[in-house]
C-alpha cells in the first residue's frame, strides 16, 4: 500500500516520562478519508501524461468490486475515544460505504499500515515496527444493498494492537482502505485518498 498520508493520531500527551523524548502534538485526536477506487501500482509504464509523467493504461482495479459506474461514495474515520487515566484509551473506527456493485457480494474490513512511536520501552522513547497492510477483520460488514457500515474500536476489533495505558503515543497512518474477504493478497479495492475532478 503506498503512503496515502502521514497523520499522527496523538492518543495522549502526558508530562515527560524519564527518558522519553520523542514530542507531539498538543492534540491531534482523529482523522477523516475519502474512500476512492483501489487500482494496481504501475510496474511496468507504457505511456505518459500529459505532464510528462510515466504511466499504465488502462489502469487496473484491484478486483471486481468497487463503486457502481453512476457514483457512490464512503468515508473511514478514526477518532481518540476513553480515557488515559482509566486504562479504556481506544481509536473508535466508523466506515459508511454507499453505492457498490453487485460484485461486492460477502464482506468488507479496514485495512491500515501505520507506524507507533510510544513512551513505553525501558529506555523511554521507541518506535514499533512498521505494520503494513494489516487486515482487521474484527472490524468489517456485509455488504447489503450495495451498502457496507463499520462501527467498532481498534481494541475491540485487534486487542493489544495499540497501547491503553496513558503511554504517549503518535500513530502514523502510511495507508488505509477497506479490502474484500478472501483477497488478502491484493491491494484494497477501496483506498483512502481524495479526488479531483
Amino acid at each position: 500500500m503506498k503512503t496515502l498520508a502521514a497523520v499522527v493520531i496523538g492518543l495522549v500527551v502526558l508530562p515527560a516520562a524519564v527518558c522519553a523524548n520523542h514530542v507531539e502534538p498538543a492534540k491531534a485526536n482523529g482523522a477523516t478519508f475519502s474512500l476512492v477506487t483501489g487500482f494496481f501500482e504501475c510496474g511496468s509504464p507504457n505511456t505518459a501524461t500529459s505532464s510528462g509523467a510515466s504511466a499504465c493504461a488502462p489502469p487496473v482495479s484491484t478486483t471486481p468490486c468497487g463503486f457502481t459506474s453512476g457514483g457512490g461514495s464512503g468515508k473511514l474515520t478514526f477518532a481518540k475515544v476513553g480515557s488515559a487515566a482509566k486504562g479504556t484509551q481506544d481509536l473508535k473506527i466508523t466506515a459508511v460505504v454507499n453505492g457498490l456493485n453487485a460484485n461486492c457480494v460477502g464482506g468488507l474490513n479496514v485495512r491500515l499500515s501505520y507506524r507507533v512511536t510510544l513512551d513505553d520501552c525501558p529506555e523511554g522513547s521507541c518506535t514499533e515496527t512498521d505494520v503494513n497492510d494489516f487486515d482487521l477483520v474484527g472490524a468489517s460488514c456485509i455488504v447489503t444493498n450495495g451498502k457496507c457500515k463499520i462501527n467498532t474500536t481498534l481494541n475491540t476489533a485487534a486487542p493489544g494492537l495499540i497501547p491503553t495505558n496513558g503511554k504517549n503515543a503518535g500513530i502514523e497512518i502510511f495507508g488505509c482502505g477497506l479490502k474484500g474477504f478472501g483477497f488478502g493478497a491484493f491491494p484494497a479495492e477501496l483506498q483512502c485518498g481524495v479526488l479531483l475532478k
